[in-house]
């Protein structure tokens, strides 16, 4: 794809530092460097770099590296050149203000990947996985994201649509031979093993792609519990930080709180939410609100009780909100004289106080071994792909029970061709400019 303005934007962050990158891509990409340089017009070639001065309306501002990269061999599949220098704003704000005065435009987020992806350099999947290796905070959102980026993900993709295109084939076989009622009876027979046996890989894929879309984004673990439990307390420690403010009175706690932290190597989002119990005020009931969506969304549930108090009718709420969940149940203010109902074999005593939670940490790490990461990189990540993949689980799965309804195979021909443009569509074919734009505004300037 041609397109009729060349973008530059600077690739480091906007800091005083060692060195700074600007990239420029487009047609007038190699036109630049002569104006602020000395070069002769055989250097401006892909593949090369030079060290130059350059000068700027007759001031000399910097000595810098020029990298060549000659289209359709460079990232945006257009002409490329990227200026480094020694990192000064200013020298660079020289050079971004001469630039704009030479008829280029400042990139936008994510601009220069959706160059490359509307120029075929990789497909959607590739251009997501950047974003997602850049965001990437655990080894094995790093593996999964470095995966993609090579394409294995694409390739697996690939993989399923060749299983439709031979799908295909056999049904247009029976289409096309009908006379031969037998062989028309084995290819039903074929077709529907053969949709069983994809809807299966594909239901795999997506299993797996949703467990590693929560090692990516970190595990949701739900702290719930009445007001004045102690989950603040319990959230703090876990963090290391005051991110929860704790009060003696009840219900401080109103909307939810948000936290981050690693253990064995994987991320984990930790959720403080308001107290679970009959709300006093419209904000706490919001809050409230909040909380149990929270429970439904979260991969491990924490529940908190005062074990020095019987248990109270808002604390049954709490135990009958959780039930058939995830859940660990933690008995705070073990220190104190012991008075609820709740077997200390089935939880786990605390005194978040003291800050020592290390059976809690331990029973989390136990937890999320029972999820069974993935170990293959096979996956997909995020909501766009795997609502995708969702939806191609349940138009086979209507497909399969048209056959089972004894209807042809002939019949179910345009559906199976349908679940071939779903996953065409995780690939980035006929996807349209509004979801492009939302996906490349996630993107940092310069990527």
């Amino acid at each position: 794809m041609k397109f009729s303005d060349t973008i530059y934007s600077l690739v480091t962050a906007p800091i005083n530092q060692n060195v700074a990158i600007v990239r420029i891509s487009g047609e007038k990409a190699f036109d630049i460097p002569p104006l602020i340089a000395k070069f002769k017009e055989d250097d401006l070639v892909g593949g090369r770099v030079y060290n130059k001065d350059i000068t700027i309306n007759n001031e000399l501002l910097d000595n810098v590296l020029f990298l060549f990269f000659k289209g359709p061999r460079s990232f945006t599949g257009e002409d490329v050149v990227e200026i480094q220098t020694h990192g000064s704003l200013f020298v660079i704000s020289k050079i971004a203000k001469f630039l704009e005065l030479n008829g280029l435009r400042q990139a936008e987020p994510g601009e220069f990947s959706r160059r490359s992806f509307l120029n075929d350099k990789m497909d959607l999947v590739q251009a997501e996985s950047i974003n997602n290796l850049i965001l990437s905070k655990t080894k094995k959102s790093q593996e999964v994201s470095s995966a993609q980026l090579l394409g294995k993900s694409s390739s697996l993709i690939n993989e399923l649509r060749d299983s439709i295109l031979t799908l295909i084939a056999e049904i247009e076989v029976a289409i096309d031979y009908p006379e031969f009622e037998e062989t028309k009876q084995t290819n039903e027979n074929s077709v529907k093993n053969n949709l069983e046996l994809l809807l299966k890989k594909i239901r795999k894929i997506y299993k797996d792609s949703s467990i590693m879309t929560s090692v990516n984004d970190g595990f949701k673990i739900a702290i719930v519990g009445k007001p004045n439990v102690g989950k603040s307390s319990i959230l703090n420690s876990l963090l290391r930080e005051d991110k929860a403010i704790v009060y003696d009175l009840p219900g401080t706690t109103r909307d939810v709180v948000e936290g981050e932290f690693y253990l064995d190597g994987l991320l984990y989002k930790l959720i403080d939410t308001a107290g679970i119990r009959k709300a006093d005020s419209k904000i706490e009931e919001l809050g409230i609100e909040k909380s149990l969506k929270k429970i439904n969304e979260a991969d491990i549930i924490v529940s908190v009780f005062d074990s020095s108090k019987k248990l109270s009718k808002e604390d049954k709420f709490v135990l009958d909100s959780v039930k058939d969940k995830n859940n660990i149940i933690v008995l705070n203010k073990k220190d104190l004289t012991r008075r609820i109902e709740i077997d200390s074999k089935d939880a786990i005593e605390i005194s978040a106080k003291s800050g020592n939670l290390d059976k809690l940490v331990k029973e989390i790490v136990k937890r999320t071994k029972k999820i069974n990461v993935p170990t293959s990189n096979d996956v997909l990540l995020g909501e766009r792909q795997l609502s995708l993949l969702e939806k191609s689980i349940n138009s086979l799965e209507e497909i399969i029970s048209t056959i089972d309804n004894s209807l042809s195979v002939d019949l179910i021909s345009e559906d199976i061709k349908e679940v071939y443009s779903i996953l065409s569509e995780i690939l980035g074919e006929k996807v349209d400019g509004n979801l492009l734009d939302k996906i490349f505004s996630k993107f940092c300037l310069g990527k």
